[in-house]
């Protein structure tokens, strides 16, 4: 009898603890989610209501005018978006074709230069972005890349380089260099051997960077609105502080309505790519 009571006993301390640690997970998530929940339904509502309180948890009379405005008389927040586009892309762009060879130099080249470079990419990152706005405004303004796209792609670059280097170069360390041997062997040469044998070996990195470049410049605010002063260059996210709150009254339905647009290609990069990513921090943070 002893035994079962223990065994009684045990079980529902057990059951007691996997119920604390389900509500801890629900609680967490629920405060996680709550904001995308109410950005999602105040983009549902009319002005009026949504300054309305107590607030409505749920849409009494939930209306798309906000989605509509988007394709009717809010088309400048769209081309906000293209702008975007343009600039996240080819912030990639530039992160691996950089990353990828000051990756695959500071692997291959082994020496107390590549490790002392592999420190200060590293060290780069702790200055704060804000010291470095007056200096580069004052270098755009010389070089005429003020409100261009080249000024914010660059900057952007800048800020996300370092660890897709860092990372890159953990996934070519992985790479025995003995492989590269063979074909040098065979009569490759160092571009063949490059493209050729070690790209398609570091594919998950590749995809891991190009993630994270591609987030670093979609959410970026602080350059991207001191760079930009006119609608034909200015992205998504300052773009949005200025056309409804700066311009015109706070329309938040308009805003969450726009918040939305925005979150879609996260979205789609975390459901698509999600696999990738976290394989490729995984492999890059175990074999790095």
């Amino acid at each position: 009898m002893s035994k079962n009571r223990m065994g009684v006993s045990n079980l529902k301390k057990t059951d007691v603890w996997i119920i604390i640690a389900w509500a801890l997970a629900f609680s967490y998530l629920s405060y996680s989610l709550f904001p995308i929940y109410w950005m999602f339904v105040t983009s549902l509502k009319d002005n009026t209501t949504a300054y309305k309180m107590p607030p409505d948890f749920l849409p009494l009379k939930p209306t798309l005018n906000s989605y509509f405005k988007l394709f009717t008389s809010d088309r400048t927040v769209l081309h906000f978006f293209f702008n975007s586009l343009v600039i996240s892309g080819g912030v990639v762009l530039v992160c691996l074709i950089c990353g990828l060879l000051g990756g695959y130099a500071l692997s291959r080249l082994r020496s107390k230069l590549s490790r002392f470079l592999t420190i200060l990419i590293l060290v780069s990152q702790m200055f704060p972005l804000a010291v470095l706005s007056i200096p580069l405004y004052t270098y755009f303004f010389k070089l005429h890349l003020l409100d261009t796209y080249g000024s914010v792609i660059l900057t952007h670059s800048a800020i996300a380089l370092p660890l897709c280097i860092w990372l890159l170069k953990g996934f070519f360390d992985t790479i025995p260099i003995e492989l590269e041997e063979v074909a040098k062997i065979d009569g490759c040469g160092r571009w063949m051997i490059f493209t050729r044998i070690v790209l398609p070996l570091v594919i998950p990195g590749m995809i891991t960077a190009a993630v994270f470049a591609f987030l670093t410049s979609w959410r970026e605010f602080l350059f991207a609105l001191i760079f930009t002063t006119t609608e034909a260059s200015r992205p998504l996210s300052p773009g949005i502080a200025v056309y409804y709150l700066g311009f015109t009254s706070i329309r938040w339905p308009d805003v969450m309505a726009t918040s939305i647009l925005a979150c879609i290609p996260l979205f789609i990069i975390y459901i698509f790519l999600q696999k990738y990513v976290i394989s490729g921090l995984t492999a890059g943070a175990v074999k790095g």
